[in-house]
Formats: C-alpha cells, structure tokens, sequence
C-alpha cells in the first residue's frame, strides 16, 4: 500500500504486491507526472506514506504503521514489522511480538506465517486469528534482516527516509 500526502490531505492510495517506483505509484494514483523525487525511479518498498510539498515534489518517504495497514484491510508483514505493527495485530502483545522479533533476528525471514508455530506460546489456534491480519511476504526483503531493506543500490532505514 502506498499513500500520497500533501500537509495533511490524502492525494490517493494504491495497492502494490511488489515494491514500485514513484512515477507507477502516482500514475497509478491520477497524480501529476511533475511530483519528483530524488529517487524517482528507485523502487519503494510497499507499505510507504510519500509526503509531498506544494509544487508535488517528495519530501519524505515513511513506513505505514500496522494499524493504518489493518484497518485499509491488508496485512502485517512479520518480516518487516517492528514491535508497534505486530501489537497492532489483535492477540499479539508485546511479550509475543519480541519473540517474533528474535527469532527472525536469530534465523531469518519467515517463509511462511507457519513458522511462528515454532516460538514458544504460539501455537496453531493462535495463528489461526491471526492469519488475517498477518504474512510473511518478500516486500522488498533483499537479506535476512528488514533493517538491510535495498532498494537498486539505495539504503531505507527502517523508518523510510531514503539514505543517499
């Protein structure tokens, strides 16, 4: 999901399985072709909020919390959330969601939501309430750790700022 802001107003959102670059997001939005980045045509990873001045240039780029993905209906990707988008999830508190955190620092991504079966105190009823809320997808994952997210040789740091 992606979302193209201007001060406080909401120009548009648009929903991607795979990261894009800002000239698809906004094209896809009904967005002016002049709203430019620096990394126009970098890839962004999905679940971005893309703030833009008033002459609809980007002036930040930051993540969607968990609760903002919940509630537009789409899912929490358990290799990228942090600790406040697993406890948006309804059943996961902050014990749980450590764990989470842990055990993808220790071995890596998930490959599938099944795997959490495999933390103690979760256990297949409990990932069945979840299972609507969360995935274990790609999103934009070049290594094991969601902090290494890569974009075509940019660095995003886990808040969503573009590094240079």
């Amino acid at each position: 999901m992606y979302r193209a802001f201007q001060a406080e107003e909401c120009l548009g959102a648009i929903f991607f399985e795979q990261p894009a670059s800002i000239p698809r997001i906004f094209e896809s939005m009904g967005l002016p072709h002049r709203a430019i980045s620096d990394a126009s045509h970098e890839k962004i990873p999905c679940n971005r909020a893309i703030k833009l001045d008033r002459n609809l240039r980007v002036t930040s780029i930051e993540k969607i919390r968990g609760t903002s993905l919940i509630s537009a209906g789409k899912r929490v990707d358990v290799n990228l959330a942090d600790l406040e988008d697993l406890t948006a999830v309804p059943g996961i508190g902050p014990r749980l969601a450590e764990k989470i955190i842990d055990q993808r620092a220790e071995r890596g991504r998930f490959s599938s939501i099944n795997e959490l079966t495999r933390i103690q105190g979760i256990g297949k009823k409990k990932l069945a309430g979840w299972a609507p809320y969360i995935e274990a997808g790609a999103s934009g994952v070049t290594d094991n750790r969601p902090e290494d997210i890569q974009t075509s040789g940019r660095l995003l740091d886990p808040s969503g700022r573009v590094q240079k």
